[in-house]
């Protein structure tokens, strides 16, 4: 009986009924459920949170169920959200996680109008499910005070104005020690096709590795030296890109992306800072690694003053700087760029 079919049982067994509940498997290597159920006995919700890791195999389950009781109109606020959700449950598809991933698995369960709908995710709640945040967050304030981090990163996608990466393999690997032909194919590190010219570039953002290699997006990220993350651009997460990726990682080889600061008109006080690793002249749009949601970053935005270049390589300016000299006449040309480049780092 695995662990799921034990808790159940022992919901049973206490005359409980489950109305919502969460697994979270092997994310940053800890598992924990949390679940909002009815007590029939006494006639009360209540959410109950159980650290699985701390269950030896023989253990009673009951032993482990940490209770916290839940007001009814909290619990009615949950019921009336997925009631008047149902026909997005109904009309998704309901499995968002990475099936080449193991790791960060997120297992949700609903019942609305008596109706069972299981949710999987890897890392975080999809954008397209943001009915969810409030009960999510609901599950969460009535569980221990060491899980907020955690509901933070679960609804990480609904805090941010940017894109996210779900990460298509995670491994038992420290990135700076662990010898490559652990994980990738002699074929791979005698016969790599790629140079560390060949890579576009290569930055650590935030405790993370960003690289570009072909126009395809990489990450990669080390969890305290012991989990290896991987997103990559290519259907094979362990191919010859991320190899060399990591061979340069290894001996910084890195290749700083072209930062802009883009600015919109409709909210004016408030700026982004993004990654840049090439122009499409043709959409006459920035390809830009951490793109915003909903948000494109058009030539419009630098002819209307809302788009400055903080850092490039030459020939990104050389590009802008053509470009610019085609379309305007010279002294309108001249005004665009001196207002483009005059935060740039050189």
């Amino acid at each position: 009986m695995d662990i799921k079919e034990k808790i159940y049982k022992a919901f049973k067994k206490k005359k409980e009924s489950i109305i919502v509940d969460l697994f979270i498997v092997n994310y940053n290597s800890a598992n924990f459920y949390i679940g909002l159920v009815f007590n029939h006995v006494i006639n009360k919700f209540k959410v109950a949170f159980i650290p699985i890791d701390a269950i030896e195999s023989n253990d009673k389950i009951e032993d482990y169920l940490c209770y916290q009781f839940i007001f009814p109109k909290t619990v009615e606020y949950i019921l009336d959200t997925l009631n008047s959700n149902e026909k997005e449950l109904k009309n998704k598809n309901l499995d968002r996680s990475v099936k080449t991933n193991t790791s960060f698995y997120i297992e949700l369960g609903l019942i609305s109008n008596n109706n069972y709908y299981l949710l999987s995710f890897t890392q975080f709640i999809d954008r397209e499910f943001e009915f969810l945040f409030d009960i999510i967050v609901i599950l969460f304030e009535h569980s221990p005070n060491i899980m907020h981090e955690l509901c933070s990163d679960l609804l990480e996608q609904f805090n941010t104005e940017f894109e996210l990466f779900k990460y298509n393999e995670s491994l038992d690997f420290n990135l700076f020690e662990d010898p490559v032909e652990t994980i990738f194919s002699e074929e791979i590190i005698k016969n790599n096709r790629y140079k560390f010219y060949d890579i576009q570039y290569l930055e650590k953002i935030d405790e993370k590795f960003y690289g570009v290699i072909n126009n395809k997006r990489f990450i990669i990220s080390d969890s305290n030296n012991e989990i290896m993350n991987i997103y990559s651009g290519n259907e094979d997460s362990l191919g010859d890109e991320v190899f060399i990726i990591i061979k340069a990682i290894r001996e910084n080889k890195f290749k700083r992306f072209n930062k802009i600061e883009v600015t919109y008109n409709e909210t004016i006080n408030k700026k982004y800072i993004l990654n840049v690793y090439d122009i499409d002249f043709d959409s006459r749009c920035f390809i830009v690694f951490n793109n915003l949601l909903d948000k494109k970053i058009n030539f419009g935005l630098m002819e209307n003053k809302c788009l400055k270049v903080i850092y490039c390589n030459k020939e990104f300016k050389d590009k802008i700087i053509n470009y610019l000299n085609n379309k305007y006449v010279s002294n309108k040309a001249k005004e665009l760029i001196d207002y483009i480049f005059e935060n740039e780092d050189k």
